[in-house]
């Protein structure tokens, strides 16, 4: 019985280690690949981390806003 087994045991190992087999190929091309910045928390996770270009958001102020702004300027000035 063990010869039987070494016999066609062999031969089926070497036969299925050279069968196609669907395996699945991350980043295969130039294109594929995502570099991500990320955090490592206190705790071992991973997380993803961007940075955002800033919004510059211009607005008219009103005469109650530029009073306020007028006195906060003031008030910096004269320290």
């Amino acid at each position: 019985m063990h010869t039987l087994i070494r016999k066609i045991g062999i031969p089926v190992c070497i036969l299925l280690a050279f069968l196609p087999v669907n395996r699945t190929a991350a980043q295969t091309g130039s294109l594929d690949t995502v570099r991500v910045h990320a955090i490592i928390s206190a705790n071992g996770d991973t997380i993803p981390y961007g940075v955002l270009p800033p919004v510059f958001v211009y607005t008219k102020l009103t005469a109650q806003q530029k009073a306020y702004w007028a006195e906060w300027t003031r008030l910096r000035n004269a320290v």
